[in-house]
């Protein structure tokens, strides 16, 4: 259903800028009206193959098309691309999620990834829980949790380059003890019960007994 709504939409927005761009005009001079509704169904037929997604064993395979899957995506262009596998765009990508990997050939505006997310060129954004990388060029902002490569930090670096390292989690100190036989045992730190000791109430004595009197 989702991929239905975006490639209507993709459809819509993409058939009325053609049409901006270059109008389809007729063909024969007799019939100008016929000829020109003639050229904008085969503008509409070339726009509708360009956009429409194929499923290919659960991948969804697209030129220009915007989609969601499953799986993976792999298109020429597209400005939304959302997968639970990887993501690619061969030549340009607007925002591209995945839960794997992310990767653009050559411009990305954003890059979310579970894996790695790796631009050609440039790139606005990249994010990912692994490596984010840039082939020959630059990024505006990069985060990752292990390597941020930027190949020209040195003429154009980053705006913003942050890599977080996890903490390595350590043991629980051991306290060793004795069984009494001479042979010590060894118990975490964090599994041991301690009790707290409770105040006694203070009773205050009688005053015959102050008085010495029975």
């Amino acid at each position: 259903m989702t991929n239905l709504v975006l490639f209507c939409v993709t459809f819509v927005v993409y058939f009325i800028v053609s049409c901006l761009l270059v109008q389809p005009g007729a063909t024969d001079e007799k019939q100008p009206v016929l000829f020109t509704v003639i050229n904008y169904a085969k503008r509409a037929g070339w726009v509708i193959l360009l956009c429409a997604p194929f499923t290919i064993m659960g991948n969804v395979v697209t030129v220009f098309g915007n989609v969601v899957s499953q799986k993976n995506i792999i298109s020429l262009c597209s400005i939304y691309q959302k997968a639970k596998g990887d993501a690619t765009a061969l030549v340009f990508s607007g925002w591209q999620s995945a839960g794997g990997n992310a990767v653009t050939g050559v411009f990305s505006v954003a890059q979310v990834a579970g894996k790695d997310s790796v631009s050609g060129i440039f790139a606005m954004y990249q994010s990912a829980k692994r490596d984010v990388g840039i082939g020959i060029g630059f990024s505006g902002y990069q985060t990752a949790r292990r390597n941020a490569v930027s190949p020209l930090a040195g003429t154009a670096k980053p705006v913003v380059q942050y890599v977080s390292v996890k903490p390595t989690p350590r043991p629980a100190p051991k306290l060793f003890l004795g069984d009494g036989n001479g042979a010590p045992k060894s118990r975490a730190l964090s599994e041991r019960k301690v009790t707290a000791l409770q105040p006694r109430p203070y009773v205050l004595p009688r005053p015959s007994v102050l008085a010495g009197r029975p």
